[in-house]
């Protein structure tokens, strides 16, 4: 009696589907990576936005940025950031508020975003605006320039629906404890664009 090969059957068993025949591909579901409605980007690196803040031309560092909208925007929308990824995300902000009239479109969608907004009034930007005067870093001056800016062109956008929520106030102490503490060079030119700040703010609530 012949032997019927095992291998051969099990071959066959697995082979049923005509080799041409087209295979019914599986649906995605909402929220599966890929998904059109479910996609999330990833969030924006240290390196990428160290890169774009280190940029000499301005305007090429404000059209890479926006070339990583979705990437910026999903960086913003975390619970916390790391202090020297904080630094690179105002900077980025202040390219964004002082780019030309060329990329206004592309500034605009982002600086009018509502994860932008929140950024800007939420508490991760507070509490690191807060621990500012606790630190003994002299390169916060940079970044209270930079606020100022920033502070000022959202005030401008969005008027008496943000400045009570801006941390101009918290701002202003921190301030005044690195310049207690001669950790800035510049603090009376800060405090006079800070100043400017608040009387902006003072317009649009009267």
């Amino acid at each position: 009696m012949l032997k019927t090969n095992k291998n051969f059957r099990r071959k066959r068993k697995f082979d049923s589907t005509p080799r041409n025949a087209k295979v019914p591909k599986r649906r995605r579901t909402e929220g599966e990576a890929g998904d059109e409605t479910g996609h999330a980007s990833a969030p924006i690196g240290f390196k990428a936005l160290e890169s774009i803040c280190r940029e000499e031309d301005s305007e090429n560092a404000t059209l890479e940025l926006t070339k990583k909208a979705e990437r910026f925007e999903a960086l913003l929308s975390l619970k916390e950031i790391r202090p020297d990824l904080l630094k690179l995300v105002i900077c980025s902000f202040r390219l964004l508020c002082s780019s030309n009239n060329i990329m206004t479109a592309n500034t605009e969608k982002i600086l009018r975003s509502a994860k932008a907004k929140n950024f800007i009034t939420g508490s991760v930007l507070l509490r690191f605006i807060n621990e500012m005067a606790y630190s003994n870093d002299s390169s916060f001056g940079t970044v209270v320039a930079d606020l100022t800016v920033v502070f000022r062109a959202m005030i401008q956008r969005f008027g008496e629906s943000i400045v009570h929520s801006l941390p101009i106030p918290q701002l202003s102490t921190s301030l005044a404890a690195l310049k207690e503490k001669n950790l800035i060079e510049d603090a009376n030119e800060l405090e006079k664009k800070l100043q400017d700040v608040k009387e902006l703010k003072d317009e649009v609530i009267r």
